[in-house]
């Protein structure tokens, strides 16, 4: 078997990819649906659309005088699947780079002697650093969702939602998070 086989001929496009996914959680959406759902205009997607199964991912199939079903292709199976498992893969990376980084900003203010933390959040990013936090025996940490349930003290404010950071930008002893990732990202 040749291994270029295996290799994707035509590539598809971040907008195909788009609608391509749109396609695999629905066929039986309309042009517009698609549109509608995807943010694109209903004549690009019809461009996509016939683009798609020009390339043998998506199959046409006439309902009835109105309507049109598009169905995926063996290819573009694969393709979707291709696709997802990239997209896993892409998000487990971000995933351990964003522990890893924590790790580094906890471990810096532990060595300047914080070990009381606040996260002000209740999203995936505050999910990821309550668990590195909970990596640490001696730090302690409270997790908040609204900067008005913040508590006084001397503790670091990790503030996941950058309401806190924002309102108080001279306060030292809290880190925009957001900010702090965007930092880390550029630096790689």
């Amino acid at each position: 078997m040749n291994n270029a086989s295996n290799l994707v001929e035509d590539p598809l496009n971040p907008k195909e990819a788009l609608v391509l996914s749109k396609i695999s959680a629905d066929g039986r959406n309309s042009q517009r649906e698609i549109s509608r759902r995807s943010g694109l205009s209903v004549g690009l997607i019809n461009i996509l659309i016939k683009n798609l199964a020009q390339k043998g991912f998506v199959k046409l199939s006439r309902l009835n005088r109105k309507n049109i079903q598009y169905l995926l292709t063996s290819k573009g199976i694969s393709e979707q699947y291709r696709l997802t498992r990239l997209y896993i893969q892409d998000t487990f990376h971000r995933i351990n780079n964003y522990k890893q980084w924590f790790h580094e900003l906890i471990d810096d203010y532990i060595n300047k002697r914080f070990i009381q933390f606040v996260i002000i959040g209740d999203d995936e990013l505050s999910n990821i650093l309550e668990a590195v936090l909970g990596d640490y025996e001696k730090a302690s940490y409270v997790k908040i969702a609204r900067t008005e349930d913040l508590l006084g003290g001397n503790m670091l404010i990790l503030d996941c939602k950058g309401d806190y950071s924002q309102n108080h930008p001279e306060n030292e002893q809290c880190v925009h998070i957001t900010a702090y990732l965007s930092k880390k990202m550029n630096e790689e």
